[in-house]
């Protein structure tokens, strides 16, 4: 799937939940210093945040009907996209002209 094609199918007036954004920041643990992120299971998920089991399964599910996160293999996730930091980003990296 062509990154295009993925951009469309994120649901970008999806208000996540506070459990569905303490899953998302799991998948974002570690992008800010360089190490390894972006996937996660939901026994690591549970673990992280201490978010019961059919919790975690909800959260995950309501996030991938989203188009935020993906399922790549049986029982592992990956980030796709947060559209709250695009219109953070867009917002901080415009530049005046003269």
């Amino acid at each position: 799937m062509s990154s295009a094609m993925a951009n469309n199918d994120i649901n970008r007036s999806f208000d996540p939940s506070d459990g569905e954004d303490q899953v998302l920041d799991v998948f974002k643990r570690g992008r800010e210093n360089g190490d390894p992120w972006g996937r996660a299971n939901p026994r690591y998920i549970i673990d992280e945040t201490g978010i019961s089991k059919s919790n975690v399964e909800y959260h995950i599910r309501r996030l991938r009907d989203a188009g935020w996160i993906r399922k790549v293999a049986r029982g592992l996730y990956e980030f796709v996209e947060d559209p709250r930091e695009e219109e953070t980003d867009d917002d901080s990296t415009t530049t005046p002209t003269t």
